[in-house]
């Protein structure tokens, strides 16, 4: 029960996430609860739970004596489950109440200047210039550079200068290019992320910090320091260096097939192979997932442990964490890392683990960092393909055992 109940609290923690997200569209809770505290009710739901856990002894042994004529009650959930449940629902509900609405904006927010979504091709529409660093790996597709600007200056076309906050994603020229960390001057028309019938691109953006679209982007490089964190920078530049090392030594299409397996970089893909994947079901493969962090969780491991024995949990974990951050680190990925982390830890210290609860912790992890995760299509798929492998293979494994072992001979033997 006491596994289990980890994996009952992670799910009324993503009710509560579910309930606020409900009053957030009814507009109950305006533009957000700032700060909610919902630390607290988390930190007094693992009190009561390790109090259910390790009562005290005189409770353990007079609970219910049989001298004094008692009858124990049937076995069935222990008694702090349920107030440490409700406490997890309103930690989720405070946290996800921290976050603020879409289209809530603070003062000195860039997405303050934002021109409506439907004059993004209006030329004569005003256009800003804004100052800022490169926060992600320029993506590259079809000819342009995909980036994200942590912006902190912006220059309005009649020369006036405004100190703002906020991520602009923008598309850039081919070349140069350009590197995370890198200052950028750039120019043009500054919209709102559209909203389309099917799909709210505004949501999606708004999920990864990111308010404002800039059209029509002119680039200039700025003669100044990288900015961002030196490992960061370290991490950016050696992802380069593989998918360098990766196009010199491999011809094409294997070098892109390669950077997306081993990199998370798609961007070298062929769209007809990406189709034929596609078709056949295979599009897995290119993505980084559990089996890529097995196999280097494995070998982290098998290395570790030769020089640090039971200590070999920590450097493992560490590498673990670094891939990610390395190959960009969405949701499938943070995913797998997690409940690799969580394997790991439990074997070095000898442990059992549940494939169930290491899903559920991971999750509850994940939405506790970022509870718009819960919204993330790559989440939802990536857990619920987990869930299904976790539930499910067990029984079809036995399923196949049993039939093969009653398949006549005849049909496997070799021709």
């Amino acid at each position: 029960m006491g596994r289990m109940a980890l994996l009952y609290a992670a799910i009324a923690f993503g009710a509560g996430v579910l309930l606020a997200a409900g009053a957030h569209q009814m507009g109950w809770l305006g533009c957000g609860l700032g700060r909610a505290w919902w630390w607290l009710p988390l930190a007094a739901a693992a009190g009561v739970a390790w109090y259910w856990r390790h009562p005290p002894r005189a409770a353990v042994l007079l609970r219910w004596p049989a001298s004094a004529g008692f009858v124990a009650p049937a076995a069935g959930p222990p008694p702090g489950l349920w107030p440490a449940l409700a406490l997890c629902l309103v930690a989720g509900f405070l946290r996800m109440g921290e976050v603020p609405r879409t289209g809530c904006l603070r003062a000195g927010d860039v997405a303050n200047w934002n021109l409506p979504s439907d004059r993004a091709f209006v030329r004569t529409a005003p256009q800003v210039t804004l100052i800022g660093t490169v926060v992600n790996f320029p993506v590259i597709r079809r000819e342009r550079q995909v980036i994200v600007l942590e912006v902190t200056r912006l220059e309005t076309d009649q020369g006036d200068t405004h100190p703002v906050t906020g991520r602009v994603q923008l598309n850039a020229p081919l070349f140069p290019r350009l590197r995370y960390g890198d200052p950028l001057a750039a120019q043009g028309r500054l919209v709102t992320p559209p909203v389309f019938a099917e799909f709210s691109y505004r949501d999606y953006l708004a999920r990864q910090g990111i308010g404002s679209l800039l059209h029509n982007a002119q680039v200039t490089r700025l003669d100044a320091p990288r900015g961002g964190p030196r490992w960061r920078q370290y991490l950016a530049d050696l992802r380069s260096r593989g998918l360098a090392v990766l196009e010199r030594t491999l011809p094409e299409p294997h070098a892109a097939l390669a950077a997306g397996i081993l990199l998370g970089i798609h961007a070298g893909i062929p769209d007809d192979l990406q189709e034929r994947f596609n078709a056949t079901s295979a599009g897995h493969v290119l993505v980084i997932s559990g089996s890529n962090v097995a196999l280097i969780a494995a070998a982290l491991l098998a290395v570790a442990r030769r020089g640090l024995g039971r200590w070999a949990a920590g450097p493992v974990i560490g590498g673990l964490v670094l891939y990610a951050l390395l190959v960009g680190g969405d949701a499938p990925v943070w995913r797998a890392v997690m409940m690799g982390c969580l394997v790991v830890f439990a074997g070095t210290a000898a442990r059992s683990s549940r494939a169930a609860v290491s899903l559920a912790a991971a999750a509850w992890l994940m939405t506790i960092i970022n509870p718009t995760v819960l919204w993330d299509v790559g989440f939802q798929l990536s857990v619920a393909a987990t869930a299904g492998l976790v539930l499910y293979m067990p029984g079809l494994q036995q399923w196949l055992a049993a039939r093969w072992a009653t398949m006549p001979s005849a049909l496997l033997a070799p021709r």
